[in-house]
C-alpha cells in the first residue's frame, strides 16, 4: 500500500469534519438604527447648519455588537449592525436633527469656504457601549455659530437601561440615546444665536 493510499482516509475524514463544522455555524442576525420621532423642538428660519463627520473609538467601525464586561471588550460575531455603527450613529443623528429642527438648511460636509454653514456642529463620541445591563453614551459636542462668533462646547453623558439584553432591546437603547443626543445638540444650536 502506497503512502497516498494510507493517508487517503484520514485526510478525507478530516476534510469531512471541517465541512461539517462550517455548515453548523448559525447565520448572523443584522440590526439597523432608526431615528425616533421626538417632534419638532425648535424652528430656525434662515439658518444653515452643517455637521462634521462624527469621530469615535475604533470599535464603532465594527459591524459586530460590542459590549464591555469587567474592562474587556466582548465582540458578538453573530449579532451585527447592518452598517458600521459609526455610520449608523451619524445617519440616525442627522435624521433626528432634521426632525427636531424644521426649517433649517442642512449643509453637507465638506463645505467650501463660500458655502460654510452659519452653525457648525462637531461630535466626538468617547464611548458608546453596553456595560452590563445599561448602554452608555459619552460625547463631546461643539457648536460654533459663525454669525455671532459664539462657540459652545459640552461634555455629554447619557445612559439608559437595557430591558432584556436582547439585540432588539440593545438597538432600541441605541436609538433612544442618539435621539437624546440630538435633543442636546438641538438645544445647543438654538442657544448659540
Amino acid at each position: 500500500m502506497s503512502f497516498l493510499q494510507k493517508i487517503r482516509w484520514p485526510v478525507m475524514l478530516l476534510a469531512l469534519a471541517f465541512t461539517t463544522a462550517c455548515a453548523s455555524t448559525p447565520p448572523a442576525n443584522y440590526y439597523l438604527l432608526s431615528a425616533l420621532d421626538k417632534g419638532a423642538q425648535s424652528a430656525l428660519a434662515d439658518t444653515r447648519v452643517g455637521i462634521k463627520p462624527i469621530t469615535g473609538p475604533e470599535y464603532l467601525t465594527r459591524s459586530a455588537f460590542v459590549a464591555k464586561m469587567n474592562g474587556e471588550l466582548i465582540i458578538d460575531p453573530l449579532t451585527r449592525w447592518g452598517e458600521p455603527l459609526e455610520d449608523g450613529v451619524a445617519r440616525t443623528l442627522a435624521i433626528n436633527l432634521i426632525k427636531q429642527i424644521p426649517g433649517v438648511e442642512w449643509v453637507d460636509y465638506p463645505w467650501a469656504t463660500k458655502n460654510r454653514p452659519d452653525v457648525e456642529v462637531t461630535v466626538t463620541i468617547l464611548e458608546l457601549l453596553r456595560v452590563d445591563s445599561s448602554l452608555n453614551l459619552i460625547a463631546r459636542v461643539t457648536v460654533i455659530d459663525h454669525r455671532s462668533d459664539r462657540q459652545n462646547g459640552n461634555s455629554i453623558s447619557l445612559s439608559t437601561d437595557i430591558r432584556s439584553g436582547s439585540p432588539l432591546d440593545i438597538t432600541e437603547a441605541h436609538n433612544q440615546l442618539i435621539a437624546e443626543l440630538a435633543g442636546v445638540i438641538t438645544e445647543s444650536i438654538t442657544n448659540s444665536r
